[in-house]
């Protein structure tokens, strides 16, 4: 129930609760204090900004500007929109890699004994590796 004279801002409010670790939290509160900002209209507001961006496919934007860079594993699907957003040397660092896996990975199978024209047909997705 919220406090008396604070007005209610959620239509359908849930209650919830999360495990954070205590010094964090009150660096995140005594932070969100100075800047004048409620703790729980915060945390909605990033919940809701991670929604609208991971629907649209995007980066989380507190990602996105913490100067970490979004690499791809090799159990994502390729997809342009992931690569469109990084520079051309984040590009071309991932062209390079998956080009090492690449050459790792043809190695492994003839040492293996596959058969070329399997590796092949791998490669060209007709095969999944069965």
């Amino acid at each position: 129930m919220p406090s008396p004279g604070r007005p209610i801002e959620l239509k359908n409010p849930t209650h919830t609760t999360i495990s954070v670790e205590h010094n964090e939290f009150q660096k995140f509160k005594a932070l969100a204090n100075d800047q004048g900002k409620p703790v729980s209209k915060l945390i909605r507001e990033w919940i809701r900004t991670y929604i609208e961006t991971s629907e649209q496919g995007k980066l989380d934007p507190l990602l996105e500007n913490s100067g970490h860079v979004y690499l791809p594993t090799l159990g994502d699907i390729p997809k342009r929109e992931k690569l469109d957003i990084l520079t051309e040397t984040e590009v071309e660092q991932i062209l390079r890699h998956a080009f090492l896996w690449y050459k790792e990975a043809e190695a492994v199978l003839r040492k293996r004994n596959v058969q070329e024209d399997k590796i092949r047909r791998v490669e060209r997705g007709e095969e999944n590796g069965k």
